[in-house]
């Protein structure tokens, strides 16, 4: 599993490409995508206004997402949103659960080929007003967890030999995950 920043939906959007490695370890199997794509459709950049975010900063993201992260993928590339038409999420969701990237390329509207502002004015017009719980909800996530940024800072740091030791009669499994040049300089 690669995991791929897809901002545009929220700040912290991200899609998840999926390999099987029986098959390919180079071409992606999947892509589960959340928010960020729908079957017919892109996530709503405009739902995020109410906690400091515009419309047009998430639009251009959710653009840069999809064209750099996304449609690069290969066509057979099998398309997993999060969910389906029945949310206020976008407007024109497909009941469909799985689609493929190229099928996608050729019939959802939002991956035609056209500039960023094209894009932006074409996925913030005509939404249907946004419930007033989204915003609200919006923050209440973002209060329940760590920033990506948050996690990394308090978990990547190195440990003490003695630290290690520890935690492995605790039960931990130890994981080094240093270059291979610097692995083979030393290791347990």
């Amino acid at each position: 599993i690669q995991v791929l920043a897809t901002p545009g939906h929220t700040p912290e959007s991200i899609s998840l490409a999926v390999y099987d490695l029986h098959t390919s370890s180079t071409r992606p199997h999947s892509v589960l995508t959340g928010d960020t794509l729908f079957i017919g459709d892109v996530g709503r950049p405009d739902l995020m206004a109410s906690v400091g975010v515009t419309a047009r900063e998430l639009g251009e993201q959710l653009y840069d997402s999809l064209r750099k992260k996304l449609m690069p993928l290969p066509d057979e590339t099998l398309v997993y949103p999060a969910h389906g038409a029945g949310s206020m999420c976008g407007k024109n969701l497909s009941s469909e659960t799985v689609s493929t990237l190229g099928k996608q390329r050729w019939e959802n509207y939002a991956l035609q080929p056209m500039t960023k502002e094209a894009f932006v004015g074409l996925v913030t017009a005509d939404q249907p007003e946004a419930p007033a719980y989204f915003g609200y909800d919006a923050q209440k996530n973002r209060e329940a967890h760590l920033t990506l940024d948050e996690v990394l800072k308090k978990s990547l740091r190195p440990l003490t030999l003695e630290a290690v030791l520890h935690l492995q009669e605790k039960g931990a499994q130890v994981l080094d995950v240093r270059r291979g040049i610097d692995y083979a300089g030393g290791h347990l």
